[in-house]
């Protein structure tokens, strides 16, 4: 990054909170052994391939619901849990209203890949509900103008993934599937958020935001699309929610390769989380750097620079990513023509929300 000194080991800047570099490194790489994070432990492992042989003993088909969205991680997940594990999976996508081109042609890309490589028909559950769309739309309005102290991304992504779960968590209740299975990659989300397996206490609580309750814009059927066990009869059995590639070895560059080389994605170009996620992100970036009430950083820069350190992402390639970004938004450049459609669709004014108004 342009007149920014970056940690010789991964790609944080010395300007990132609590970075604290010395001798070149930063704290958090200073800190880490290798095999010793959260992911990836063998025990995690073993819960997650005892999960897999408890669905399949059931008898039940499909034994899985998987989230497909577009990107490399939830077509490498389908894949795997195919090929190694034996399971059969459900697919089911949600269109929030702001899905990008790229993900909109590679969700059908992927389903008809895996069908293709695998020999069956492997049901797809596309769910692209109007009425949800305008519920997203208007959760998106009022957290860009309400942001958490966490920043925008935080805020939002935090708010909008957990609901895809939710949805996701309904269907595969009401069709007895034992497992839902996320294809979060690790440090995605934050560990705080979730590590590995939806506990079980949040499984038995509602999920709908408090703020929702006390504000006169969103209504019942805003609502009913957020996950809440009293909606089911008493001793209905509810499945497991998980994210597999916190506890199987992921590498994100294997993980690329590895879908185009079987099919699952067009090309490497395809595989790039930046046209892969959701047409929000860049606007989200956009205001928790240079927004008054952001945090003056990239959020995902954290993230990625734990790949890195771990040696399962590419320095080179996110550091560039990194820099391009930074410079665009330092030259006033990062805006964009899509952006700019994409707030008035939301309904919020990008000038006025850059200022803190």
């Amino acid at each position: 990054m342009e007149g920014k000194e970056v940690c010789s080991n991964c790609i944080l800047p010395a300007d990132f909170p609590g970075a604290d570099f010395e001798g070149g490194k930063c704290k958090l790489c200073r800190d880490y052994v290798k095999g010793q994070g959260p992911y990836g432990q063998e025990d995690m492992k073993e819960r997650c391939e005892s999960y897999f042989e408890e669905a399949r003993a059931t008898g039940a088909d499909p034994n899985v619901i998987i989230g497909i969205s577009g990107g490399k991680d939830s077509a490498w997940l389908a894949n795997h849990l195919i090929e190694k594990y034996g399971m059969s999976p459900a697919l089911a996508s949600i269109d929030t209203g702001f899905l990008s081109p790229l993900a909109h042609s590679n969700i059908p890309f992927t389903v008809d890949a895996l069908e293709k490589r695998h020999g069956r028909k492997i049901e797809h559950i596309f769910i692209r509900d109007p009425g949800l769309q305008e519920t997203y739309r208007k959760v998106y309005c009022y957290l860009f103008k309400n942001p958490g102290e966490e920043g925008y991304v935080h805020t939002i992504c935090y708010i909008c993934a957990p609901l895809m779960e939710d949805i996701t968590m309904d269907i595969a209740t009401r069709r007895g599937i034992p497992l839902v299975a996320m294809g979060y990659s690790p440090h995605q989300p934050d560990v705080e958020k979730l590590l590995f397996e939806m506990p079980e206490e949040e499984i038995n609580s509602s999920h709908v935001p408090p703020w929702m309750t006390k504000k006169n814009e969103f209504g019942p059927e805003d609502m009913e699309w957020f996950w809440d066990p009293k909606k089911y009869e008493k001793g209905t059995k509810f499945p497991r929610v998980f994210a597999p590639l916190h506890a199987l070895p992921y590498d994100q560059e294997k993980v690329k390769r590895g879908c185009v080389e079987k099919g699952l994605i067009p090309t490497m170009e395809d595989t790039d989380p930046r046209d892969t996620n959701c047409l929000l992100n860049r606007l989200m970036i956009y205001f928790d750097v240079m927004g008054k009430r952001g945090i003056g950083f990239n959020p995902y820069i954290e993230q990625f620079a734990w790949e890195v350190r771990e040696g399962t992402a590419s320095k080179k390639y996110w550091l560039d990513v990194f820099s391009e970004m930074d410079f665009a938004l330092k030259m006033g450049k990062f805006k964009d023509k899509e952006m700019v459609k994409v707030s008035k669709k939301i309904g919020i004014d990008i000038k006025k929300l850059k200022e803190g108004v």
